[in-house]
């Protein structure tokens, strides 16, 4: 296992869930910047990647276009905002100016989940196309809206945001590669009950995912600290660390002793979908203790559920939301996920759904989650992280 230096944390602001207000943001026409610098463009990675920065204007909006080229399968976008302010992807439009993601109308329909990059952080991320359904990538100039707010969700001007955009060439969106740097924090890495269970886990999440034809390629690493909480949550110094020590394209899964703040929190992914590019975001973070229970030993039972719920959190990591959510009146935009609105129905119908947001157990035991819908893999194949 590589080792990583150790880098002195700084806080940051929460990430934490906003609902937004769409009185508060106001309703205003849109006037958007032409004649931008150009982004600057490298490789890495086997992607394309654009990069800069852009200035929110006197509405709030900061604008660019991304120059699709004829081989260019998907794109990822990562904004970050300058400190203290949130970002949000306002419009996605097509050449020829056809809209095929838009903020408004996502607020609007608060019972379908589509993308968590429609709502303020202080960084964000969405990939397009999400899924088979979408309008595929075309050949020409892509615009990209985005919207810049404080922590009250009034639109701020003049704040800078810095901004990536990761395009993928792919000859078939069915199947590919996942990355993953498997992050042991701190104790972590000498417990080996810990490791042994974990290369357990992983057997189990590759099982998983090779059922919707999705390999999974795992490197280890160790770093030492390992009092980490939820991916957006502060230590923003150390997940932007991890990132920038692991390959851009890689999802980093970082198994913590215990998740700071987060007792009885299986893990929890930094966005949905989540970042590429390093950010206070761009991890997975699973809890060992509440995988393997008090006792810090692992029964095959509870070997099978953390393999699972690192299954779980990196398919939200690739864009992937819960089929149903606690509260049954929200669900997934996928229409191979069957509708429930009740707790009995939807653990019948959903519950061994590796996407269902708990386990489903009894006295005795928990039912194995192990179902992917065909929809579900294709919004994994589609994420420009899977090779």
């Amino acid at each position: 296992m590589a080792a990583m230096p150790v880098v002195a944390g700084y806080s940051a602001g929460v990430g934490s869930e906003v609902r937004v207000d769409r009185l508060a943001l106001g309703l205003v026409a849109l006037s958007l910047l032409s004649g931008c610098p150009g982004l600057f463009e490298e490789q890495v990675d086997g992607l394309r990647q654009l990069s800069g920065a852009r200035t929110s204007d006197w509405e709030g909006f900061a604008s660019f276009k991304v120059d699709v080229q004829e081989d260019d399968e998907a794109l990822l976008v990562t904004a970050a905002a300058e400190e203290g302010y949130q970002v949000y992807l306002h419009s996605l439009a097509a050449p020829g100016g056809t809209v095929v993601l838009d903020a408004l109308e996502i607020w609007d329909d608060q019972q379908y989940s589509v993308t968590g990059g429609a709502y303020p952080y202080p960084s964000t991320s969405v990939n397009w196309p999400i899924g088979d359904g979408d309008l595929a990538l075309s050949p020409g100039k892509w615009e990209v809206v985005l919207g810049v707010v404080d922590s009250d969700l009034y639109y701020v001007r003049n704040a800078e945001v810095e901004v990536d955009v990761l395009l993928k060439a792919d000859d078939s969106l069915a199947g590919g590669v996942v990355h993953a740097s498997l992050i042991l924090a701190g104790a972590a890495a000498q417990d080996t009950e810990l490791v042994r269970a974990t290369e357990v886990a992983i057997e189990r999440w590759q099982l998983l995912y090779a059922l919707q034809g999705i390999s999974v390629e795992v490197t280890w690493y160790e770093y030492d600290n390992g009092d980490l909480p939820g991916p957006g949550l502060g230590a923003a110094g150390d997940f932007i660390a991890i990132a920038e020590g692991t390959p851009l394209r890689s999802v980093n899964v970082v198994v913590v002793p215990e998740m700071r703040n987060g007792e009885g929190i299986y893990g929890m992914a930094g966005g949905i979908p989540g970042p590429l590019v390093a950010t206070e975001r761009s991890a997975v973070v699973v809890s060992a203790l509440t995988n393997s229970g008090p006792d810090l030993v692992f029964d095959e039972e509870e070997e099978r559920l953390y393999g699972e719920t690192i299954a779980h959190e990196v398919g939200h990591y690739l864009g992937l939301f819960h089929p149903v959510e606690v509260t049954y009146d929200t669900w997934d935009s996928l229409s191979d996920t069957p509708l429930c609105d009740d707790r009995l129905e939807c653990e019948t119908v959903l519950g061994e759904n590796l996407m269902f947001p708990y386990p489903v157990c009894s006295q005795w035991s928990c039912r194995p989650q192990d179902e992917l819908t065909a929809q579900q893999g294709s919004v994994g194949n589609h994420y420009v992280g899977v090779e």
